[in-house]
């Protein structure tokens, strides 16, 4: 048997990840903090992705409950009432649910009336990086907290309210929601959680707006999402000038995602033209398109040629591209520790 082959078991679960809509590896569990929580659409219901980032300043708790247990059904009221509690306050409660499809968690949420934002773990990656033990009937729940520094902190199950708080502590929301009339609550709501752009056209509207207070409340939050712009702008070009390419074009890229719907400073188009010219760069991209490529290939990989193949594929990545960011994914991959 050749390392190869040794290796094949690891590259069946790398299949069976991405046949649950997780090719891109949604799942982050590297030591910074901005990346706690999964990134990628498909691991998430009743919400767009909320990163650790965009939440970073408030309280986060994220509620693992097993979902064939009575108890852990019976226990819904309690944790909507808890929430309602803290209304107004900068505390953002998610449900995670680990092992199941998406289809089947959608469902469970319609039957017990869960809307707030939903973790889909099918592989139970997540999960695994904040739990020691699995949610099962022998774990029916826990409750963990991500703290406004935006770094892991103690939660207990046994303590909810107390949990609650110890989120928290220190938080606070970036524009305070007392200056906001109700009406413009929704796009508040979205800059305040980071969907820059499905605030972008109700901001527009309200910045024109006839409806002074409405319209004083657009210029508060506009002033906010123009600050966070030029802070990442002010990032990348900082990445540049330290002479890290990557990094840079990295940012300037994001920025046509993150903000989509507002005007970017001319600069982000023009730096990004002319790092893509950059040999790291091209390096880079050449790399992360080979794996792209490789990640499909993988969701059709139904015999055992073919996931032979797709391991040979990723080890060929890992050695003709060793010092690209594509090549550390595949190390993981091939190792059953897929990250974004």
């Amino acid at each position: 048997m050749n390392a190869l082959t040794a290796r094949l078991p690891r590259v069946l679960l790398l299949v069976f990840v991405i046949a649950f809509g997780l090719c891109r590896a949604m799942f982050v569990y590297a030591d910074d903090t901005t990346e706690l929580l999964p990134h990628d659409p498909a691991a998430w219901l009743n919400s767009p992705p909320l990163t650790a980032d965009a939440l970073k300043g408030k309280g986060v708790v994220l509620w693992f409950y097993e979902e064939t247990c009575p108890t852990c059904r019976g226990k819904w009221p309690a944790m909507y009432e808890l929430a309602r509690q803290y209304t107004g306050q900068p505390v953002v409660f998610i449900a995670v649910n680990s092992g199941n499809s998406p289809a089947e968690v959608e469902r469970y949420a319609r039957e017990v009336k869960l809307i707030w934002p939903i973790i889909v773990d099918p592989s139970r990656q997540f999960e695994k990086s904040w739990l020691n033990q699995p949610i099962s009937l022998q774990n029916i729940h826990q409750l963990e907290i991500i703290l406004p520094s935006g770094r892991k902190g103690d939660g207990r199950w046994n303590d909810l309210d107390g949990s609650v708080k110890a989120a928290l502590k220190g938080a606070s929301w970036k524009i305070d929601p007392k200056t906001i009339p109700p009406i413009f609550m929704p796009t508040w709501q979205a800059v305040e959680l980071g969907n820059y752009p499905a605030a972008a056209s109700l901001l527009k509207k309200g910045l024109v707006t006839k409806n002074a207070e409405v319209k004083a409340a657009a210029e508060r939050v506009n002033d906010f999402v123009q600050s966070e712009i030029r802070s990442t702008a002010e990032q990348a070009a900082k990445s540049r000038h330290e002479g890290d390419a990557w990094r840079a074009y990295q940012r300037y890229r994001s920025m046509t995602s993150t903000f989509a719907g507002y005007d970017l400073p001319a600069e982000v188009t023009i730096a990004q033209k002319e790092l893509a010219n950059d040999p790291k760069v091209k390096r880079e991209l050449e790399a992360a398109k080979l794996l792209d490529g490789i990640q499909k290939s993988a969701l059709t990989a139904r015999t055992e040629p073919a996931r032979k193949r797709i391991s040979t594929r990723l080890e060929q990545l890992t050695s003709q591209f060793a010092d690209t960011e594509a090549a550390q994914q595949a190390r993981q991959l091939i190792t059953g520790n897929a990250q974004p």
